[in-house]
């Protein structure tokens, strides 16, 4: 596995109440008909737990934007400018209309977000350009590449942790997987480990969950939201206003 490349494919999301910061997340692009979108948690966006609704901060401050910087590459894949592309999301734009996608029939129930993003001549890589690999149903052991939780804004966010662990059950639409110790890795891309090319891999889906305290076991084992359902909310284009 190339772990410089997939460094480079996973984006920390940084949400944002105005000029102050409230969390971190994990996001990354996605390529479809020659468009991208950036793909993260609808919990993050929404500064929630879905389907809780409990909020994600003490304050109960809801975001106003996010700050991501891209990866530009070369055409050789090797040459990759870290975080040079500095772009900013707004859920809503000025009539109050969300700007982002959500599931068109699964709507909230689905922790998942698409916004469509304009590349403008960029060269932007997706990380399913690299999904190549065929998922393994047999093999358990997944491997999830995200930002943890840093307490302050100035901290270090350049570098994703990988995470192992394992799939306890496989449903139609998600995968559920053992909790991880590692907060606010929501949006996370999560793959299978396999004997995979250098610049190949499975990737499975978008983590949803974790382990909220290091003493206290989960209310809930985190899911793996299919990568299917990208798809379906691509396609379906759909939005709807989830400020309530």
């Amino acid at each position: 596995m190339n772990n410089q490349l997939l460094s480079s494919l996973i984006y920390p999301i940084i949400a944002m109440e105005n000029d102050n910061f409230l969390y971190i997340s994990s996001g990354f692009l996605y390529r479809k008909k020659e468009k991208f979108y950036f793909i993260t948690s609808l919990g993050t966006i929404l500064g929630k737990e879905i389907p809780s609704g409990e909020f994600k901060t003490k304050n109960k401050k809801i975001p106003t934007h996010f700050e991501i910087k891209l990866s530009l590459f070369q055409n050789d894949l090797i040459s990759v400018n870290k975080w040079c592309l500095p772009i900013r999301l707004s859920p809503y734009n000025d009539d109050y209309e969300p700007t982002f996608y959500i599931h068109p029939t699964y709507k909230k129930e689905i922790d998942i977000a698409v916004f469509p993003i304009q590349a403008n001549g960029k060269d932007l890589i997706a990380l399913n350009d690299f999904d190549t690999v065929k998922e393994n149903n047999e093999k358990k052991e997944v491997f999830i590449t995200g930002f943890p939780l840093f307490p302050n804004q100035s901290d270090d966010k350049t570098s994703p942790i990988l995470e192992q662990s394992k799939i306890t059950h496989q449903g139609s639409n998600i995968l559920i997987m053992n909790p991880i110790n590692r907060i606010g890795m929501f949006g996370s891309a999560v793959f299978q480990l396999t004997d995979l090319t250098e610049n190949a891999f499975c990737f499975l889906g978008l983590f949803s969950g974790n382990h909220q305290n290091l003493k206290t076991p989960p209310s809930k084992p985190p899911f793996i939201w299919k990568k299917s359902f990208i798809e379906e909310i691509i396609e379906g284009q759909y939005k709807e206003s989830c400020m309530d």
